[in-house]
């Protein structure tokens, strides 16, 4: 029981980081779009 919270912990952190990591793309693109215009 134990590991199997700690293997849905560790796949939680990494769906977060995934997810941080799109958004921090996209902010990316989108901030240098802004400063081409």
């Amino acid at each position: 029981m134990h590991s199997r919270y700690n293997t849905n912990a560790q796949e939680k952190r990494s769906a977060r980081a995934q997810a941080f990591r799109s958004w921090e793309t996209v902010t990316e693109h989108s901030l240098l779009s802004r400063l081409a215009a």
